[in-house]
């Protein structure tokens, strides 16, 4: 029977958790810059009126990418 409680202190185990944590940041990112473009896709295709609002919601996604972007480039420094 393979016993994980040696290998957990043996290990590092604030690395891993910094690790998955950096890698749900990640993510995190790529998922905000995809909603991103597919808010920008959808102005061009759908034709909106000047005043509906679709700039403010690509631009508030573009924010959103940089907040996350900007969180996991801290993190990767100071981890």
């Amino acid at each position: 029977m393979f016993d994980l409680f040696p290998f957990i202190q043996n290990s590092n185990l604030q690395f891993f958790i910094k690790a998955m944590a950096l890698t749900l940041i990640g993510l995190y990112a790529i998922f905000s810059l995809m909603l991103a473009n597919k808010i920008r896709s959808f102005n061009k295709i759908l034709f909106l009126p000047p005043k509906s609002g679709g700039w403010l919601m690509q631009a508030i996604a573009i924010i959103h990418f940089l907040a996350v972007l900007s969180l996991f480039l801290i993190t990767l420094v100071i981890v």
